[in-house]
C-alpha cells in the first residue's frame, strides 16, 4: 500500500501485516496523533510527519522500518518512541522533536543517520537491546548532556557518541564497550 500526500486525515493509523510506503506529507499534520505498526515492512519517506505537532505516539513492533530524512522533524508532541524491529533512521529524522523524552529500540539491527536526533532538547534516554548498531555523525547533536544511551545493557553518556566511529558496514557495539568500558 502506498499512501500519497495528505491522504490520511484521521487521529490514528494502525497497520498490521502489511507492506506500507508513506510518501511526503501523507498525513495531515493537524490531526494525526498515533501511529502503530505491527509486523509491517514500512518505508516512511522524507518529511512524512513534518511539523505533525499533534503526534504523540510512535510504536512499531516487528517487520522492518525505514525512516526517511526529516520524517518526524518538529513533531513537538512526540514524547516516546518504541521501534522494536530492524530500523534505519535517516538524516535529521527526529530533528527538533523538543518533547521527545525516550526512544527504545529492540534487539534488531539499528542504523542511525547523521543528526538523527538533533535538537531533541528533552531527550533523556535512548535504549538499544542486543543489536548491531551503526552510528552516523552528530546523531545526538544539541541534545542534553544528561542523555543516557544504553547499548546492549551498558550505559553511556552523550559524550561517548563522539568516540563512536562512523562505519560503512554493520558494526557490533561490543567492540567499543571493550575499548571504553
Amino acid at each position: 500500500l502506498t499512501v500519497g500526500q495528505f491522504a490520511i486525515a484521521s487521529e490514528s493509523f494502525t497497520g498490521k501485516n502489511s507492506t506500507l510506503t508513506f510518501e511526503e506529507s501523507a498525513f495531515s499534520p493537524d490531526t494525526i496523533q498515533k501511529l502503530v505498526l505491527t509486523d509491517c515492512d514500512t518505508t516512511i519517506g522524507k518529511d512524512v510527519f513534518f511539523y505533525s505537532e499533534q503526534l504523540t505516539t510512535l510504536t512499531v513492533q516487528g517487520g522492518t522500518l525505514e525512516i526517511g530524512e526529516g520524517a518526524f522533524t518538529n513533531c513537538t508532541g512526540l514524547t516516546e518512541s518504541t521501534l522494536n524491529c530492524p530500523v534505519s533512521v535517516g538524516k535529521s529524522a527526529f530533528d527538533g522533536c523538543e518533547n521527545l523524552i525516550s526512544v527504545q529500540f529492540g534487539d534488531e539491527t539499528v542504523k542511525l543517520g547523521d543528526e538523527a536526533f538533533s535538537y531533541c532538547s528533552q531527550l533523556e534516554s535512548v535504549s538499544v537491546g542486543d543489536a548491531d548498531v551503526e552510528f552516523g555523525t552528530d546523531v545526538f547533536y544539541a541534545c542534553p548532556e544528561t542523555l543516557v544511551v544504553s547499548l546492549n545493557g551498558r550505559e553511556f553518556n552523550r559524550d561517548l557518541e563522539e568516540n563512536i566511529p562512523v562505519v560503512e558496514s554493520d558494526f557490533i557495539f561490543s567492540a567499543i564497550t571493550e575499548e571504553f568500558g
